[in-house]
């Protein structure tokens, strides 16, 4: 998780026009959780790692997506994360993409040619890809005459 937080922080919400690097992930293995902070959940506790464990949400499949639980939105990654951590960092900005991206309207497209497909975040030596939503990005509405 903390490569993942270090290229969001650097990219200072820059990408998406809201800062990621303050997402709410939960890592599922098997019927046990970890969040990135407290779920204020019974049962949880916390770990020297600064993660808190405890039981998976009952009722709930793990799977690489989002979730809203214990009264908040998580971006939820199956364990294990892969090995290289820039590898890991991508899938963990890619499901924490996910979590905020229906709150999310983009206001102008990536590229002067108005082109949908892949944003980048960049981290020593390699790129983050990332996806826009839909297939045609959005563009700002035309301003209305005075």
């Amino acid at each position: 998780m903390a490569v993942a937080r270090q290229a969001l922080a650097r990219d200072e919400g820059g990408t998406f026009g809201v800062r990621l690097d303050t997402l709410r992930w939960l890592a599922v293995s098997g019927s046990l959780a970890y969040a990135s902070e407290d779920p204020g959940v019974p049962g949880f506790t916390a770990g020297a790692s600064g993660l808190w464990s405890g039981n998976a949400p009952a009722g709930v499949a793990p799977a690489n997506t989002s979730l809203d639980w214990a009264g908040r939105r998580w971006a939820m990654v199956v364990l294990p994360l892969p090995a290289d951590s820039v590898e890991a960092a991508r899938l963990l900005i890619h499901e924490g993409w996910h979590a905020v991206q229906r709150s999310i309207v983009l206001a102008e497209p990536p590229n002067d040619a108005g082109v949908t497909g892949a944003c980048k975040l960049r981290t020593p030596g390699r790129e983050l890809q990332g996806e826009w939503p839909g297939t045609q990005m959005p563009t700002a509405p035309a301003a209305s005459p005075g």
